[in-house]
């Protein structure tokens, strides 16, 4: 099986169905793909799911090394690469929030996971259970749509971002 990348939000893909969501993604990689992420800055949070396979980053010259079940968490303006930019054998869900937008949140919701987030100490989050689960839903909305999938998906992004942040704070 060759490396597969399924991403929406970008000029050159499909568009995402939410505004809070930049750019969702998955990547599968079954063999290593080299130069494939040097040093970059979003400009947006970055959520990052390990379902499989040990990514080694450099966040702000940092070394964090992620693996099945771990979150990586990327706040705007940080400068993000992988170790060697390399692409190992993985299989990663991504996601850029951008809670500037006028979407389904509030402004006083968007707030809160901004500030949430931002509070969050070492930027890797483990996770007990596997939950790619409802990264995986996101995906198979973005890839089926009908006239329920922009609902779903509100409710499966407030859930991962309530996920994240309660397990950063230390909720089982």
């Amino acid at each position: 099986m060759a490396n597969k990348l399924i991403r929406f939000g970008r000029p050159q893909d499909r568009p995402s169905l939410l505004e809070e969501i930049a750019v969702l993604g998955h990547r599968q990689v079954t063999e290593v793909s080299r130069n494939a992420m040097l040093p970059h800055m979003n400009k947006r949070f970055e959520i990052t799911y390990v379902v499989s396979g040990t990514l080694e980053w450099l966040m702000n010259d940092e070394l964090i090394v992620t693996r099945q079940n771990d979150i990586l968490v990327t706040f705007p303006e940080d400068k993000l690469a992988l170790l060697g930019g390399h692409f190992m054998v993985s299989d990663a869900y991504f996601m850029q929030i951008d809670f500037d937008k006028d979407g389904f949140m509030s402004l006083e919701e968007r707030e809160l996971f901004k500030r949430k987030l931002h509070a969050i100490d070492g930027r890797k989050i483990s996770l007990p259970t596997d939950r790619s689960i409802l990264f995986s839903k996101l995906i198979s909305e973005h890839e089926r749509q009908d006239v329920f999938s922009e609902g779903l998906c509100k409710g499966w992004l407030h859930e991962i971002l309530t996920m994240v942040v309660r397990r950063s704070e230390g909720w089982e």
